[in-house]
């Protein structure tokens, strides 16, 4: 393309290109001009942000008296963003980079946080239509949120109503109020990304996290519609309050405590993080979107949900948003001709050496490192798409530091073929035995009743009772504590400070090793997410007893001790080692002369530093571990990959050149495109085929599908109650 001439860096300023998009009709062809420009913070310009969609079906545009082709999402924004009287000027990644040059393409890939943060305004363009979703539908209701809740800090009887005391009769219209406005807190969830299991793919993509959260100011637009900070502010305010609980059907405190334990998590927007901050002191804490910089470590965790083309960008994609974007690390440039291996190496370096932590090695996972040749063990693979649900899940929810305070020893060095760490700890133990997995649920998600999708918990309950049984067997003659074992199942989560709200939890644990003639029905009325929260993190997940070091066994300790790993990954005789500065024990495999990192484990009397005492008393040896190392993924045990096709087969798609492409249980891969047409309804008779092109979706969600036909209903009955 012509008017790709290489970019100058003088004065110590880079140049950048703009996108001058021509005024014109909304139904003329769309026309631009290409320029560069030095980078300046006083440049007049919005950055647009958006996901490029079907790089097979493209269309063409005029640039700079040049035909260029672009792909028909980008197509269809520039449609809407053109004014008809003036220039709009934008910067746009797709034509605004040299895409075929790798050099410039690393320059200004470095430079991308800065220009979303120089950027008068961000644009979060949604699409038109996101089968099976109904995007401009959503917006039109969410934009009816705003006037519905302008309507009712206006109205006298719904502020009567809320100001009461006591029980107190609606007024005639309040059931109409309530529901009006929690079907559009839906919508507005919807359009932010903020619901794990709705979501447009827009919310689903890598460089968005770094786009919204760089923005000055942001606006959501799909069509002419748009929403604007401070119409998602105007909710935040509204629903902070606790006195909205009464329009929320008993589910505020269930939001409420999502929001406590998601307050760690990267969400770039959140509607109801607000109601973590009901004071007015508070009031600044509840604005709804993140801004940066956040940790490096969190984000790198939270992008392994999300999709990119390259999966060198999992890094790249966020390195300008985080706490290392001013790092003159070597593992912090951005370089496309770096392998992906040279790139995880390379930011893992970085993490340990600017934090002089190995909290990030709490991420490995032997199935996710090997299925990457070349990558060491110590190494996440930050490639391994995880459900939302998963991908920052901590291995401990309330107690870390299983080493104190004691600062990690350790240096980098290679053997001529692999990268090794070598760090400081001691072993705790082996595995003695394990059940993996000890707890197997399912949930008969096409039911369309709510409580019918919802964990079955007896069967969680009898579950766990059986791994108590089996795990006082493996230690037999030690004796396992009930005690021990609940709180090893709760992670943490039992006596954590959330005003004794997780007693519910101990009384679930409670009955699971009580004898079975003394069992009740389980109520999980007032505690579903809680029981939720539990089911999902012990469902699949792998139990195992320990083997002490002969030292300590010589102490005469007489309780046994039991830990919770990932599935799949974890063999008998492995080592429960704790490395200085790492957050969590980690389950270490010998291979010749090193350790191979297997992953991180919850082993609770492990947590907060209580077995650095032990070692002060002499009951373990300190010494050097030397990790890295490889092992074949056939070294794994055979049923792991079954375990993990079904945990993580939800996630398991990639972005392709072509679409996106999704792994197959036989290990092949099918590519659909990426959805273009107008949702057109469904039928039963369709096939599989037909559903794809028409949803295109990797995925045929057969729930999705009915989620949406559901949904049209439920947005056609309020355009008719609203008028």
């Amino acid at each position: 393309m012509s008017f790709y001439t290489p970019l100058r860096s003088t004065d110590g300023r880079t140049q950048i290109r703009l996108c001058s998009l021509l005024p014109a009709s909304f139904e003329s062809p769309l026309r631009c001009h290409i320029e560069p420009v030095n980078f300046d913070p006083t440049l007049k310009f919005e950055a647009l942000s958006y996901t490029w969609g079907d790089r097979s079906a493209l269309l063409p545009i005029e640039a700079n008296n040049n035909e260029i082709l672009v792909t028909q999402n980008l197509a269809t924004a520039l449609t809407y963003l053109r004014k008809s009287s003036e220039a709009r000027y934008l910067w746009i990644d797709a034509i605004c980079i040299n895409q075929n040059d790798p050099d410039e393409r690393s320059t200004q890939v470095a430079m991308m946080g800065d220009i979303y943060r120089a950027a008068t305004r961000v644009i979060s363009w949604l699409r038109i239509d996101d089968p099976p979703f109904y995007t401009f539908l959503e917006i039109r209701h969410a934009i009816l949120l705003f006037e519905h809740i302008r309507m009712l800090k206006d109205h006298a009887p719904f502020q009567a109503y809320l100001e009461g005391d006591g029980p107190q009769t609606p007024y005639p219209e309040f059931e109409k109020h309530k529901w009006t406005l929690n079907d559009c807190l839906y919508s507005l969830q919807f359009l932010i990304g903020e619901r794990e299991e709705e979501k447009p793919e827009y919310w689903q993509r890598t460089w968005i996290i770094q786009e919204v959260a760089s923005a000055k100011d942001l606006i959501i637009q799909s069509g002419p519609y748009t929403i604007t900070e401070k119409q998602i502010d105007l909710v935040t305010e509204f629903i902070s309050s606790p006195k909205i609980a009464r329009l929320m059907d008993g589910r505020y405190e269930q939001r409420k405590s999502r929001a406590h334990f998601q307050a760690d998590r990267f969400i770039p927007i959140s509607i109801y993080r607000s109601l973590l901050y009901p004071d007015e002191e508070d009031r600044e804490k509840r604005t709804a979107r993140i801004r940066g910089p956040a940790k490096i470590l969190s984000l790198l965790r939270h992008n392994r949900s999300r999709f990119c083309a390259d999966d060198r960008d999992k890094v790249y994609a966020i390195l300008g948003l985080s706490d290392l974007r001013n790092s003159t690390h070597p593992g912090t440039t951005i370089d496309y001709n770096k392998s992906v291996q040279e790139v995880y190496v390379g930011i893992v370096q970085a993490i340990i050496d600017s934090s002089s932590s190995f909290e990030v090695l709490c991420s490995a996972n032997l199935a996710e490192t090997t299925a990457m040749p070349g990558l060491p063990s110590w190494v996440p693979n930050w490639a391994t798409q995880k459900s939302p649900d998963t991908c920052e899940r901590p291995v401990s929810y309330n107690h870390q530091g299983a080493t104190g305070t004691i600062p990690p020893e350790y240096s980098f060095w290679t053997d001529g073929k692999d990268h090794i760490l070598s760090a400081t700890g001691f072993c705790f133990g082996s595995v003695l035995d394990l059940n993996d997995p000890f707890v197997k649920l399912g949930a008969n998600v096409t039911e369309s009743d709510e409580k019918a999708r919802l964990p079955d918990y007896s069967t969680l309950c009898s579950q766990l009772s059986q791994a108590y049984k089996d795990m006082t067997t493996f230690l037999h003659p030690k004796v396992l504590s009930a005690d021990l074992f609940q709180h090893t199942c709760s992670l943490g989560l039992l006596r954590s400070d959330l005003d004794d709200s997780f007693q519910s939890l101990r009384d679930v644990l409670e009955r699971s090793t009580a004898p079975d003639d003394m069992k009740k029905p389980i109520d999980s009325s007032g505690s579903r997410f809680r029981l939720k929260l539990m089911a999902s993190n012990l469902n699949g997940q792998c139990m195992f007893a320990l083997r002490q070091t002969p030292l300590r066994e010589s102490a005469d300790f007489v309780g046994g001790e039991i830990g919770i790993a990932p599935p799949g990954v974890v063999q008998k005789d492995d080592l429960v080692c704790l490395i200085f500065g790492c957050n969590a024990p980690l389950i270490l495999r010998p291979v010749e002369n090193k350790f191979v990192v297997v992953c991180a484990a919850y082993v609770h009397n492990l947590m907060d530093g209580r077995a650095m005492t032990h070692l002060e008393e002499g009951l373990f040896e300190q010494r050097k571990f030397d990790l890295g190392g490889r092992v074949s993924p056939h070294s794994l045990k055979k049923d792991s990959g079954k375990i993990s096709h079904r945990m993580t087969k939800k996630s398991k798609r990639h972005i392709s050149s072509r679409g996106i492409t999704r792994r197959t249980r036989k290990g092949g891969a099918e590519k659909y495109k990426d959805g273009a047409e107008k949702h057109k309804g469904s039928s039963e008779k369709q096939t599989k085929e037909e559903r794809v092109k028409q949803y295109g979706y990797g995925r045929i969600d057969r729930n999705k599908i009915r989620y949406a036909q559901l949904r049209r209903r439920q947005l056609d009955y309020l355009d008719s109650v609203s008028g």
